[in-house]
């Protein structure tokens, strides 16, 4: 997994080091160390790094070191360690501490006498260790998920390869970038992200099985639980971490997916087709929504069965036909009508205010509806199986606009 600046704290060289502001930062993932020479850094980092200042060639006065703590925030690195106690930067300013913390930007401060070099030396060290075992763990997730091994001992054997503990139940779950502002790079938040969750393992001293990976715009986590009840505890787990993340990353519409649990590691493909259906289906029936569980799906799981557009005009159209055509030929609003019908339970009143129109004319309406369907609308099947073919109908309609 990627160093971030709480593994820099158990360092050697770091034991001399202290953390003056920043703590909630501390997550941050750390890419490269940086000594910095100019009183701008912006041109010449790419987000992530480790900034060092020792003072000299920069603006040291209280303004000028806010300017660069902007300039740090802005480029999304990593941390800042000032090089204290010289003649350049006696004292960092109580401004400078106040203005990280509420960013949650982890700032250091290192003494003078303290080597640069040794410093340095131990986190590129750190950092080179960390994105070889980092890299293994991906390709486990990789392989696992687009695999088209069918037996499971194969599998279990790739697992123990990789030491990726393997248990009774396992799943998927993925946090995506489904929309983001111009100013947050993705590969900043995807690491971010992607170090929370070990942070998840290292909290709970390796009890759980979460091995991540990057994907397209997400990250994609494999986990294996040895039971149902640890399941409920790594959702929550992972529910509390994302709330977290979306905090810290407001301006970001995130996406958190889970899907069912299996006993099986060849079931794993079919954990990440859910995972494709639920982000489609937060994106097509829910944009607001940021949690979607493949288990808390209803009746829409029915829609991951019926995979194809030609599938599901086969299941509703026997039943919407007349409906269809007869909203498109006198520009009438049927199907939403007997949509919110059936999901007020045939309550007039209710069903009236939720389309905003007259009693009189809802009962109009529904008239014309069952007359068209030859049906009394009151067979709990018969809504059941309308109710589908509507969502199937609708499911069309916001794929084709997409």
């Amino acid at each position: 997994m990627p160093i971030t600046c709480h593994d820099l704290l158990s360092l050697n060289s770091f034991k001399k080091i202290k953390l003056i502001a920043g703590e909630l930062g501390l997550y941050r993932p750390v890419i490269w160390p940086y000594t910095g020479t100019t009183s701008s850094v912006s041109q010449w980092l790419h987000g992530g790094e480790l900034l060092f200042i020792t003072g000299a060639g920069i603006d040291v006065s209280e303004d000028g070191l806010l300017l660069l703590l902007q300039d740090c925030l802005e480029k999304h690195l990593a941390g800042l360690i000032i090089i204290t106690g010289n003649k350049y930067i006696p004292d960092i300013p109580q401004k400078m501490i106040k203005l990280a913390d509420e960013m949650a930007f982890p700032l250091f401060s290192m003494p003078w006498n303290l080597r640069l070099i040794d410093v340095t030396r131990e986190i590129i060290n750190a950092i080179t260790v960390s994105d070889d075992f980092s890299k293994k763990i991906s390709t486990f997730t990789e392989m696992l998920v687009f695999s088209s091994e069918k037996e499971e001992a194969p599998l279990r054997d790739l697992a123990g390869l990789y030491g990726v503990r393997i248990k009774t139940y396992h799943f998927l779950f993925s946090i995506s970038i489904r929309e983001h502002s111009e100013k947050t790079k993705n590969s900043v938040i995807l690491s971010a992200l992607k170090e929370t969750f070990q942070a998840i393992e290292n909290l709970y001293e390796n009890q759980y099985s979460i091995t991540p990976m990057y994907y397209a715009n997400q990250i994609l986590c494999f986990c294996s639980v040895k039971d149902y009840s640890e399941r409920d505890e790594v959702f929550q787990v992972i529910t509390s971490t994302f709330q977290l993340i979306s905090t810290r990353y407001k301006g970001e519409h995130l996406a958190l997916a889970v899907s069912s649990c299996y006993s099986e590691l060849t079931s794993i493909r079919m954990c990440w087709k859910e995972i494709l259906f639920l982000n489609r289906y937060l994106e097509l029936f829910c944009p607001q929504k940021k949690i979607a569980v493949f288990d808390d799906l209803g009746m829409y799981r029915l829609l991951f069965q019926y995979s194809s557009s030609e599938d599901r005009k086969r299941f509703y159209m026997p039943y919407l036909y007349l409906l269809l055509e007869h909203d498109e030929n006198n520009s009438s609003e049927f199907i939403e009508t007997l949509k919110k019908y059936i999901e007020n339970n045939g309550n007039l009143l209710k069903t009236s205010e939720a389309l905003f129109i007259h009693r009189n004319t809802l009962i109009y309406r529904i008239n014309s509806i069952k007359k068209l369907l030859n049906s009394s609308l009151e067979d709990i099947d018969t809504r059941i199986t309308l109710y589908l073919s509507i969502l199937f109908y609708e499911y069309d309609q916001k794929e084709s606009l997409n």
